[in-house]
């Protein structure tokens, strides 16, 4: 065989190994974007599905340093189902003052949430605070050295300790927190005194919306 078809064999072999690897870097290519492509769906699947219970709601209002006035309460209730949460930042305590932390407390209505649902540990008192008595973190209870049973103070009330929080269904649409929950019903936050004119706090009014309803419709027509 001559030098010149030797030649021209040589660069055969070699452009048919470099096509190799390009048709295996394509392949590799392909199954990268397929691969990201099924992931972010099944993400966005997953957010579609719990959107509402992680924020608690169909669609949310929000009002600070005060609650919703009769007439901004009555265009709420007209559009569903409506359950009103209070939150602020408050200075919980043992009883015996031996100990100080802050907290995040929150005040929930008979509605909450609207989806999902409030999960205590085991070993609760109760499924759910009432009038004196609060639910907190394990975080709160860790920091306080507290237990299920005991008491603490928050404000001007002495609130008994009925469980430690499993599972806030909408906590993470409740943002940055710079302490652990004490979560307690309107009752409850009612007694600490700290609720009142120039108080720092949050309430929100999320509402269930009927099934046939678009949330991004009714939002945009309040």
């Amino acid at each position: 065989m001559s030098l010149a078809w030797r030649l021209a064999l040589r660069e055969l072999r070699g452009g048919i190994a470099g096509l190799r690897l390009l048709a295996l870097c394509l392949f590799l290519g392909v199954a990268a974007i397929a691969g990201v492509g099924s992931l972010s769906s099944s993400i966005l699947g997953a957010l579609e599905g719990r959107g509402r219970v992680l924020l608690g709601g169909d669609v949310q209002f929000q009002t600070v340093q005060r609650r919703a006035d009769p007439a901004e309460r009555a265009a709420f209730d007209r559009l569903g189902r409506v359950s009103e949460t209070v939150r602020m930042r408050a200075m919980a305590s043992r009883t015996d003052g031996a100990e100080a932390v802050l907290a995040e407390l929150k005040g929930v209505d008979d509605a909450y949430p609207l989806y999902g649902t409030l999960k205590l540990a085991p070993g609760a008192l109760t499924a759910r605070p009432t009038g004196a008595s609060v639910a907190i973190a394990p975080a709160l209870a860790e920091r306080l050295r507290v237990r299920v049973g005991d008491s603490i103070r928050i404000g001007e009330a002495r609130l008994r300790v009925i469980g430690l929080i499993a599972d806030e269904p909408d906590r993470l649409s409740e943002g940055f927190t710079l302490g652990p929950v004490a979560l307690a019903d309107m009752a409850g936050i009612r007694a600490t005194g700290l609720v009142q004119p120039g108080s720092l706090f949050n309430t929100r009014y999320r509402v269930r919306l009927p099934a046939a309803a678009d949330p991004q419709a009714t939002a945009a027509g309040i």
